[in-house]
C-alpha cells in the first residue's frame, strides 16, 4: 500500500530499461516527458541533467541545482554541476600545468570525455592537481560518476587516475 503503481514510476522504470539498453536518446526523450509532468521529481532531473550535460550544460545544472547534501542523486548532481562549470567557465591565468587542464575542458566541451580524462589525469600527474581548486581532480570523479563505474572509459582510466593522485 505504501508504494503503489503509478504512472510516473512505470515511465520512470521504462527510462531507466532503455539507459540501461544504450538507448541514450529513447532515455532523453522519456526522461523529458517525466521531468515536465514532473519538475520536482529529482531521479529524473539527475538522470536528464547527466545525458544533457554536453548539449546544454546550464540546464543540466538548473535540472539538480536544489539537489543538496543527504538527497538521493547529490553524487549526480555534484557531477553535473562540476561538469558545467567547467563548460561554461573561462578561468585560465596562464600558469604551469594550465595549458593540458584546458585542452581537457576543450574535450570535455566536444563531448570527447575519453580525452577529456587524458588530459586531466595528465595534469595531476604532472604534479599540477591544486589547479582551478583541485579541479583536474574533481572533474575526473565527476566524469567517472557520469560515465558510469561500468563505462569501458571509466574502466580505461580508472588506474591511471589512482596513479597520478598517490
Amino acid at each position: 500500500d505504501e508504494n503503489p503503481p503509478s504512472e510516473s514510476k512505470e515511465a520512470m522504470a521504462a527510462a531507466l530499461a532503455l539507459l540501461s539498453g544504450g538507448d541514450s536518446e529513447g532515455a532523453r526523450d522519456a526522461l523529458e516527458k517525466i521531468v515536465s509532468a514532473d519538475p520536482g521529481n529529482r531521479e529524473a532531473g539527475c538522470l536528464l541533467a547527466g545525458l544533457i550535460l554536453i548539449d546544454d550544460p546550464d540546464r543540466a545544472a538548473e535540472l539538480v541545482a536544489d539537489i543538496g547534501p543527504g538527497e538521493q542523486g547529490v553524487d549526480r548532481a555534484d557531477a553535473v554541476r562540476t561538469l558545467s562549470r567547467l563548460m561554461t567557465s573561462d578561468a585560465d591565468n596562464g600558469g604551469p600545468g594550465w595549458a593540458t587542464y584546458l585542452e581537457g575542458v576543450r574535450s570535455l566541451r566536444a563531448g570527447d570525455l575519453d580525452a577529456a580524462l587524458e588530459k586531466w589525469i595528465e595534469t595531476i600527474a604532472s604534479g599540477h592537481r591544486e589547479l582551478d581548486d583541485d579541479g583536474p581532480r574533481k572533474a575526473c570523479i565527476a566524469a567517472f560518476n557520469i560515465l558510469g563505474e561500468d563505462s569501458e572509459i571509466t574502466r580505461s582510466h580508472r588506474r591511471a587516475f589512482s596513479s597520478a593522485l598517490f
